[in-house]
Order: C-alpha cells, then sequence, then structure tokens
C-alpha cells in the first residue's frame, strides 16, 4: 500500500502541490472555513490564507487541535503528534506546549474574534467550530454528498463533491511529520479520499461525464489507479464511450494483474463485472439496475405504549432536515425482553415511504437456540431477496461485492436484528454505505459507535405508569375494575414489555379470572419466570429469554451473575459483589463489566454500582442449585456489611468501646474510612441494605451477624432521623440475640428500642421497652448491668418533665456505676443529675453534680464528655442570671469541641451562647452564634440540632425586624422536623401562623437545651451492653 506523502490530486486540478488550482465549480459556492490542515496549517486574516510567520512547532500544535475543533487533547497525545523518535520531545514538553500556546494565541489575535484556546487539567481545546476547518468541511461535504447519492441526486452530488475537493489543497497535515501524522494520512487516503473519488466518479458516470471520469481517474496517482472500485469504474466508462477493444485490453490487462498478485477473488469479480458489461446487465454506477424492492420486515405492532419519545429520537436521528433518510447507523441495545425487535420494527413500518428501494431484515439469531447467523449468509439471503442468484459468484468475497455493488447508491434501510455483538455485524457495514442500517442486541455496542459513528440508543424498561397503561390497554376494560390488583401486576413485571404481554395474555385467556387470583398465582418467585410455555415452536418463556443470555456468558461471568440473586438489596457496590464472589475487586469489576455489557446489570446512580431487573434477580437465584455455595456467599456477603458497618461506627464514635462482632469471612475485605463523613455517607446511602441483609441473616440463623449489623448503623442512621431502618433492625437484633440464647444482649437491645421511641417522643412506647430490659436483667440476676436502662429511664422522665422521679432513678444508676467502677458511666449519670437539678431550679446541687462529673472526665481523659458539662455549666449559669459565667464555661467548651473536631456539640454550645447574648440584648453577637450554629449541625450532618438552630435564629431574626428572613428559616426548620417526625414541628409551624404575634421561648420545649452525653454519642458503648442508643439531638 502507498504511503500518503506529498501527492494529493483532485479532479480539475493538475497540480496541487502550489496550492494554486481553482478546480471547475460551475456556480457551485465553495465552503466558507476559517483554518486549514488539508496542506500546510494556515487561518484566514483579511480574507487571505497564512501560516502569519509562525514556527513549525507551533504550527503542528494547532494543527492536532484544528483536527480535533472543540475536543479536549490531552498532553501525551500532543507529544505523540508533535515529536518522534528522529525528532524527540524536549525535556520539559508540558512547559514548551505551554509556551507555544501562548504563541498561538497571539498570531491568532488579528482575525478578530478568534477562537478560544482552552487548557485544563493537562489537556489542550480549541474552541472552533469544526465546520470552520477545512478538513472537517470535507467531510460533511462527502456526508451530505453520499446522501444526495442515496437518492439519486447524481447533480447534486457531483457538485457537493467538487466543492469538497477544492478545499484540498495539499498533503493534510502537512506541518507534521511524525509516525502518527504518516498513520492518520494512511488511514484517511484509505477510508475517506479514496471513497470519495469513487463516490464522484459514480455520479459522473450516472450523468453520462465519461470523459470526465477516465480523465479524473488518469489524473491519480498511478497506484491509486488500481483498486478494484476505480478499475470497475474505468472499465464502464469504456464501454459506455463504445471503446469496446480499448475496454477488452484494459480488463484483460488489469486480471493479469490481479491473478499475478495473487489477488484471485478480485480477479474472478473483475472478470464477472465484465461479463455483466458485455451483456448490457450490470453498471458499476448502478445507475442501470432495475432490481426488486424487497420488504422483508416482519409483522408490525400497531401500539407501543411508552415507546413514544424513543420513536422521536430515532426519527430526528435517521433524517435529515429535508426529511430524507440518513445513510447512518443505529443501534438498539437492551436487555433480554425489553422490546427492542418491536420496537426497530415498527419503526421501520414508518419509515417505509421513505426507502422506495426497500427494507431488507434477518433475525441474526445471537441468542437464541438455533445456530448463529453469519455474515455469508446474511449475504447470500440478501442477495435473494434481491433476485440475484448467488451461485453465479464462487466465493463468499465475491458474493459480498456483488451485494454492495447492488445496494451502493440506494435508498434502503437494512435491521440487522438481534446480534450478538459488534464483531458479528461489523464485517456487514461497508456493503451497506448507502442505507440505513439499523442494529438491536442485547450486548451493550460501543464499538460501533467509536469505529462506525454509530448513534446508539437505549431501550430501557417502561415506567410504572406506561407498564400500568400497556396492561391497561391489553386486558381491556376490566382491568380498570381493580386498580390495586393491576398496580400488583405492573409492579410484579418491573417495566419489561416481555413480561407485560405474557401477563396481558394469561388474563385475557381467562376472561373468568380476577385480577387478583392472577397476582396470587404469580406470586410464587417462579411463577412469573414460567409463564408463556405453550409446548412445541419458540420458547417464550422469561426463563428461556434470559437463559440465552446467561448461556452466551463466560464461566466467570457466569457464577457472578448466580451469585448476584442473592444480594437482598435494590443495588450492590463493587466491593459488596466482590465480597459475595470472594474475588479480587479488578477481577470482579471486569466481570460486572461484561454482564453490563450484556445488558444483564445495570449501572445505578454512581459508576461503582450496579442493580438487577427483579426478574433477572428471580432467574440468577434460582441457578444457585448448590445449597453450600448459597450459603457460603450469602456468609461472606454479611460479614461484609457487618464488619464495614462496624468500621464506619468505630470512624464516627471512636470514644465509644464499639459493638462486638463476629470474625470476618475468608475472601472479605470490608470497607475502611479515613473520616466520619465518609462513613456516615456509606451508612445512609447502604441504608436500605443494611435493612435487608440483617433480615436475611435472621432468616438464615446469622445471628450473631443478625445482631451486629443494626447495632454498628443504628447509631449512625438515627443520627440522620432514619428511624424507620433503626427499629427495623433493632427488632432483627432483639430477636437474634434471643435466638442465640444472650438474654442479657437482648436486654439491652431492648434498652435502645425504647431510646429510639424517646427521640421519636412516643413515650409510652419508650417506657414500655426500658421496663422489659430492667425487667428482663432483674430476672437473670443481672441487675448491676441496669444502670444505663435506668439512666436512659431518667432522660424519658426528664422529657417528661417528672424530674423528681429523673432524680430517684439517676441515683440508682448512679449507685450502680460506682458499684461497677465505670468510671464513664458515673459520669455520665452525675451529668444528667445536674442537668435535672437545674430543671428543678436547684442551682447548688445541680452545680455539684455537674463541677463532679467535670472532674471524673478530667480523671480519665475524656475531653468530649467534659465538653458537653461545661456547655451545661453555660445553660446552668444562663438561669441563674450570669451571664458572663455562661459565656466563660460556654468558650471553654467551644474550645474543647472544636480540639475535637466535634461538630454538633460545638454547634449546640453555640446555640446556647446566642441564647446568652440575647438575654443581654447584644443581638449582633447572638445572630452571630446562631449562624455559625446552623452551618455547624449541617456540616455534622444533624439535622435535628440543625433544625434547633434554625429555630434560635429564626426568632432573633423575627427580633431584628426581619419578619421575611424568620419566615423562610422556620419553614426549613419545619420541613427538617416533620422530616424526622419531631413533635416540635407544630411549635415552628404556629409560629409560621401567628408570625406577627411575640413569641414565647417556654411555649415549647427548649431548643437551647445542651446535650447530654448519651446524645453526643458519648456513650461507654452504644448499641450493646450496658450501652444506650445515643445521638446528638433531642
Amino acid at each position: 500500500m502507498r504511503t500518503v506523502t506529498d501527492c494529493w490530486i483532485v479532479p480539475g486540478r493538475r497540480s496541487t502541490l502550489d496550492g494554486s488550482g481553482s478546480g471547475d465549480q460551475r456556480g457551485v459556492a465553495l465552503v466558507e472555513t476559517r483554518f486549514r490542515i488539508l496542506g500546510p496549517t494556515q487561518w484566514k486574516v483579511g480574507g487571505r490564507f497564512d501560516d502569519h510567520g509562525m514556527q513549525p512547532k507551533p504550527r503542528g500544535m494547532l494543527t492536532v487541535l484544528l483536527l480535533n475543533a472543540g475536543k479536549w487533547v490531552p498532553v501525551d497525545d500532543l507529544i505523540d503528534w508533535m515529536w518522534s523518535e528522529d525528532d524527540p520531545s524536549p525535556k520539559q514538553p508540558r512547559g514548551t506546549l505551554h509556551t507555544y500556546a501562548k504563541r498561538i494565541r497571539g498570531a491568532l489575535q488579528f482575525m478578530g474574534r478568534p477562537p478560544m484556546l482552552h487548557s485544563k487539567g493537562g489537556a489542550y481545546r480549541f474552541d472552533v467550530d469544526p465546520e470552520l476547518v477545512d478538513y472537517h468541511a470535507f467531510r460533511a461535504l462527502h456526508h451530505e454528498a453520499r446522501s444526495a447519492a442515496a437518492r439519486r441526486d447524481h447533480r447534486r452530488t457531483c457538485e457537493l463533491m467538487k466543492a469538497a475537493f477544492e478545499l484540498w489543497q495539499d498533503r493534510p497535515l502537512a506541518d507534521l511529520a511524525t509516525a502518527r501524522a504518516h498513520r492518520w494520512r494512511r488511514t484517511v487516503e484509505e477510508e475517506l479520499w479514496l471513497p470519495a473519488h469513487g463516490l464522484l466518479f459514480g455520479a459522473q458516470l450516472a450523468l453520462g461525464q465519461y470523459d470526465e471520469v477516465l480523465e479524473g481517474i488518469t489524473d491519480l496517482p498511478p497506484e491509486r489507479q488500481d483498486g478494484l472500485r476505480l478499475v470497475e469504474l474505468r472499465l464502464e466508462a469504456m464501454h459506455r464511450l463504445r471503446r469496446h477493444d480499448d475496454a477488452v485490453e484494459y480488463f484483460l490487462r488489469q486480471h493479469k494483474r490481479f491473478r499475478t498478485e495473487l489477488d484471485q477473488p478480485a480477479a474472478d469479480e473483475l472478470r464477472r463485472f465484465h461479463e455483466g458489461l458485455t451483456r448490457g446487465r450490470v453498471a458499476a454506477s448502478g445507475d442501470d439496475l432495475q432490481w426488486p424492492a424487497p420488504r422483508l420486515l416482519p409483522h408490525d405492532i400497531a401500539d407501543l405504549t411508552g415507546r413514544e419519545v424513543l420513536l422521536k429520537e430515532l426519527d430526528a436521528a435517521a433524517l435529515d432536515g429535508d426529511g430524507q433518510p440518513r445513510a447512518m447507523i443505529l443501534a438498539l441495545e437492551g436487555t433480554a425482553g425489553v422490546g427492542k425487535t418491536a420496537l426497530a420494527v415498527h419503526w421501520a413500518h414508518r419509515m417505509a415511504d421513505r426507502f422506495p428501494d426497500g427494507m431488507l431484515y434477518v433475525d441474526l439469531s445471537g441468542f437464541a437456540k438455533s445456530p448463529l447467523v453469519e455474515p455469508s449468509e446474511v449475504v447470500d439471503r440478501f442477495l435473494a431477496a434481491l433476485e440475484f442468484p448467488a451461485e453465479l459468484v464462487a466465493t463468499a468475497a465475491g458474493r459480498a461485492n456483488r451485494l454492495r455493488r447492488l445496494l451502493d447508491g440506494r435508498r434502503m434501510l437494512v435491521l440487522l436484528d438481534n446480534a450478538k455483538n459488534s464483531e458479528h455485524v461489523e464485517r456487514l457495514f461497508p456493503l451497506f454505505s448507502t442505507c440505513l442500517v439499523v442494529v438491536t442486541s442485547r450486548q451493550r455496542l460501543a464499538t460501533l459507535s467509536s469505529r462506525h459513528g454509530a448513534r446508539g440508543f437505549a431501550v430501557d424498561r417502561l415506567t410504572h405508569e406506561q407498564s400500568q397503561h400497556w396492561l391497561t390497554h391489553r386486558i381491556g376494560r376490566g382491568s380498570t375494575h381493580d386498580p390495586t390488583a393491576l398496580g400488583a401486576l405492573t409492579r410484579l413485571c418491573g417495566g419489561l414489555p416481555l413480561a407485560l404481554n405474557l401477563v396481558a395474555d394469561r388474563a385475557r385467556s381467562k376472561p373468568g379470572l380476577r385480577l387478583t387470583q392472577l397476582v396470587d398465582s404469580l406470586k410464587e418467585r417462579s411463577a412469573l419466570l414460567d409463564m408463556g410455555d405453550e409446548g412445541g415452536g419458540q420458547d417464550t418463556r422469561l426463563r428461556a429469554v434470559f437463559e440465552t443470555s446467561y448461556e452466551a456468558l463466560g464461566v466467570a461471568e457466569q457464577r457472578l451473575f448466580r451469585l448476584l440473586g442473592l444480594h437482598p438489596g435494590p443495588d450492590a457496590s463493587l466491593t459488596a459483589v466482590s465480597a459475595l464472589t470472594g474475588s479480587p475487586a479488578r477481577r470482579t469489576s471486569l466481570a460486572l463489566e461484561r454482564l453490563f455489557d450484556a445488558h444483564l446489570v445495570e449501572q445505578s446512580d454512581s459508576p461503582d454500582r450496579y442493580r438487577m431487573h427483579n426478574l433477572i434477580a428471580d432467574y440468577a437465584a434460582e441457578l444457585v442449585e448448590d445449597d453450600a455455595e448459597r450459603l457460603v456467599a450469602t456468609r461472606r456477603m454479611v460479614s461484609f456489611y457487618v464488619h464495614t458497618a462496624h468500621h464506619a461506627d468505630r470512624a464516627v464514635f471512636p470514644q465509644n468501646d464499639g459493638v462486638p462482632v463476629p470474625p470476618v469471612s475468608d475472601g472479605v475485605e470490608p470497607l475502611d474510612f479515613v473520616d466520619d463523613e465518609s462513613a456516615m455517607s456509606w451508612c445512609m446511602r447502604e441504608r436500605s441494605i443494611i435493612t435487608a441483609v440483617a433480615l436475611l441473616a435472621e432468616e438464615l440463623d446469622l445471628h450473631e451477624h443478625a445482631a451486629a449489623l443494626p447495632l454498628a448503623s443504628g447509631q449512625i442512621l438515627k443520627r440522620y432521623g432514619c428511624y424507620d431502618d433503626v427499629l427495623t433492625g433493632l427488632a432483627v437484633a432483639v430477636r437474634a440475640t434471643r435466638a442465640s440464647g444472650d438474654v442479657e444482649m437482648s436486654a439491652h437491645v431492648q434498652a435502645n428500642l425504647g431510646y429510639c421511641y424517646l427521640d421519636l417522643h412516643e413515650y409510652d412506647k419508650a417506657e414500655e421497652n426500658f421496663h422489659r430490659a430492667y425487667e428482663t436483667l432483674v430476672q437473670i440476676g443481672r441487675r448491676d448491668r441496669a444502670d444505663v436502662v435506668l439512666y436512659n429511664m431518667a432522660e424519658l422522665h426528664i422529657r417528661r418533665r417528672e424530674h423528681s422521679t429523673a432524680v430517684t432513678l439517676c441515683q440508682q444508676a448512679l449507685e450502680l456505676a460506682r458499684s461497677n467502677g465505670d468510671e464513664a458511666m458515673e459520669a455520665r449519670v452525675l451529668h444528667r443529675l445536674g442537668e435535672a437539678r437545674r430543671r428543678q431550679g436547684r442551682h447548688d446541687e445541680a452545680l455539684s453534680y455537674l463541677n463532679q462529673a467535670l472532674m471524673l472526665w478530667g480523671k480519665i481523659d475524656h475531653s468530649a464528655g467534659a465538653g458537653l458539662t461545661l456547655t451545661e455549666l453555660g445553660c446552668l449559669y444562663q438561669d441563674r442570671g450570669d451571664a458572663f459565667g455562661a459565656m466563660g464555661y460556654c468558650h471553654q467548651a467551644a474550645t474543647v469541641h472544636q480540639r475535637n473536631h466535634d461538630l454538633v456539640p460545638q454547634g449546640q454550645t453555640y446555640i446556647v451562647l446566642a441564647a446568652v447574648h440575647r438575654d443581654t440584648k447584644d443581638f449582633d453577637a447572638a445572630m452571630s452564634y446562631a449562624e455559625q450554629a446552623v452551618e455547624l449541625c449541617r456540616r455534622g450532618k444533624d439535622r435535628q440540632q440543625e433544625a434547633a438552630a434554625l429555630d434560635v435564629l429564626a426568632r432573633l431574626r423575627k427580633d431584628a425586624g426581619a419578619p421575611q428572613e424568620a419566615r423562610e428559616l422556620w419553614e426549613r426548620a419545619l420541613e427538617l422536623y416533620r422530616d424526622l417526625g419531631n413533635p416540635l414541628a407544630a411549635g415552628v409551624a404556629a409560629d409560621l401562623n401567628e408570625l406577627g404575634e411575640p413569641i414565647v421561648p417556654e411555649a415549647r420545649d427548649s431548643a437551647v437545651r445542651p446535650l447530654s452525653p448519651e446524645e453526643a454519642g458519648l456513650s461507654t458503648g452504644h448499641f450493646g451492653p450496658p450501652q444506650s442508643l445515643g445521638d446528638q439531638h433531642d
């Protein structure tokens, strides 16, 4: 093959080496460009193209950026384009490129509003409209000319191609002499330059411009005249000019050359072509052929509910501005049973009148029990459809060339249905270069886009509303009489049209069957998978459809697919799937990508998360027939979630003892967290899965895991107000600890349940659970371990303003803590006693208890607990009317919290400071502290304390005469309280309704009450003995 070097000849030019050729335009306006790279790189200033004295290397950089107009070009790519072994790159190429970029910007400034050259993150981008660059303009004209040829508008084809060749001044990318540039030129010559000539000469033949064809081919470099396509065009032109002797001589010479070069298929094809010419049956231009217009499409489906938008998108992609079909490739991808074929066939029927030359269809059996239909068989079927006797052409390559010539220049739609993958159909595309090709596949067809410019369309599942409409339409009016059953059927089908059709067919075939009965019959996992088995013929069951996709997978992917069916959540992270399989993350990632490409899994809301359609997951789970494999894989997955939750708990609450967990399973690498933010984010992201995994562990009698998972994750979830998840998890933990015989642990979990209800202000339920926990510990002779339960019961009575009872319970808890030698618990109880006495107005006793607590916190070096007690002392001094004393303690507390990075306790301290400064009429300082408190609580992800801070700030704004700002702040607080189910929402709502009236802070539970130790997560251990459920909000 000839290397593209210096000689680029275009029709109408004898030489273009000096860029002076003018060409014959005959009224065709040149495309208006501003940049040239088809030759030396130049740009237009004042109506004249020039390089304006720019040095070769900066010109080379500009060349690459113009070639990739509007796209980011990495520095490594620029280096590859600009330097070679003979011309090595500088020692610091990035700095050199930066200098060149400056020179480019300087040289372009005389253009008048020149395009911008950007740099970012090791890449450069030149923001220029591609149509202003001659190379891109050439491609656009060539594309338009192909469309014109498909419409048999030969004159327009000639005009467009002549205008395109007028842009081609010289050797492309002349300022680049690297290996990459040479490779690019060779590719462009083969795939663009020569086919463009063939398109022009074919159109000229159709217009009877035979001499121009011969002249144009002769103008090409000699080694470029010998391709089979150009040989056939020259041969036909000679025949049309009745130069039969010359034609015979030329045929014999070329036929001998092909045989000498051992290209026997080309020699045979040329012989057959020449024989056809002499019989008057064929023409390279395709203009004289009168072949039939086949219509091979399957029957249409009249109604495709839910596909209206996709049909419009297909129309927009396939049709040009004149409503004519483009010569291009459309790829429809989607999972099994999603309706790709039905959509493609329906759309093709809608487009039928736009393809007068016919429509070809083939089922490639890429996913079927029948053998794969190979490209050679497709060629034979399409030749038969065109009534061309394939037996006249001996070789497969010859028949492919014959089909290509038959279809060349014709407006046809080719539907390649059910392709196995991109490789399955790639060899066919050159045969359909002037046709609109539609490919459907269960496999992702990304290669078609990157290599062939295909436009891809994802055929997704239908929405719930679309699915319900689908069922209603197909079942009939009776379906609307029972909307509940109709909704249940819709959910069972999961938006899969094949499943919807099967369900609708069953409902229609049994008119006496009520929809509720149909729902009941499908509750078994396998029922819907097996629906549609009529015996004989094609198996249309969902199971059979999924099976063909499964069987197309490799061994590793099949194992992964099976095990994914065991995961209980809506989606799964890569790390969780790796634990499930016991394989390294890298290997698992590759297998997941293959399942993704096969549309058996979908990516969730981030690149490393995957989900399965519920029916596919049901099918996958059934494939795990080995009970041992099922149990081992499930145990690994449960272990991953338990230990990752444990690590999250330790990251957020390092001061606590932590929950006891069983040993990690072999092959499992739980996540570690660098900070509390990432730990909390993980828990929130996985919260529904955590609950599902806990229930699964309970079902499999993995009692230790079933108890540990909700205990390890609950503290974080409670901070975010996810009480439904926490309550469900704790109920599992209670059952699991009882089933394992750990009665004492079950009592402590019961107490944790009570504390959750306390947070929800459901005081009766809280009291019930506390009493059950206490009675259980007494019954088993472990009242000594009841200090936490008594302590939490005291908190309940403080909330009920029953301070005397609270004090009594605290004294009992204090006695137990001291007898157990638990100084941390003793400090917490003393803190609570101080709080209770303060609320009773017995300030001296409160001060004594709080000072004792402060001393104990110092003794055990627990600065976080000390910070909370300092804040409570600030509140005490505020109650005594000593504002300066209150400020002093609060400032000490704030310093401690800031040093410990305890955002929410610091925010709560600032709320108290805001109240103190409000009392002293220093409203500016009060406002500042309140604003900081809102931000700290927001950053600490404590929505309840954030709401309290917003409430305080709203009061201050209202008192400052800014009612609108107050309203906005209260609305935010109200939304948070309502989301959390907190009764304080009622008080905020009342303030909003009566914004113009004085607000009395005591009208509801004080929003500035400081945190107690357990509320800040400072228990000696949470969710376990002797732990209480600590958190940071009231």
